[in-house]
């Protein structure tokens, strides 16, 4: 088994989090979006230096329980909120698809 992601997979998920951010960014302000866009912010710091399957298969873990716990709650009734909802949504399937198949 390959112990590292491919290079458009990487560039993939590195595509998908750059949307959420800037689809956070586009949003009102509050302090739960702004909690959001830093996380998001870190999960693109180290996914950029990071392609080990490994180290992705705990990100993807921490993704996915941000999700659970926060990110899958409305922050507004907005298209952009729906958009960000459904682009943490891609992220982990892209996560789950390049790591575990």
């Amino acid at each position: 088994m390959e112990n590292n992601i491919s290079l458009s997979e990487h560039e993939a998920l590195c595509s998908t989090l750059n949307k959420l951010i800037k689809t956070i960014l586009t949003m009102r302000p509050s302090y739960f979006l702004h909690k959001n866009l830093r996380e998001a912010e870190d999960w693109l710091k180290f996914l950029s230096c990071h392609t080990d399957k490994e180290e992705l298969m705990s990100l993807e873990k921490e993704i996915a329980e941000r999700f659970a716990q926060e990110y899958e709650c409305s922050a507004d009734n907005s298209s952009a909120d729906t958009e960000r909802i459904q682009l943490i949504k891609e992220l982990i399937a892209q996560f789950r698809k390049y790591l575990y198949q």
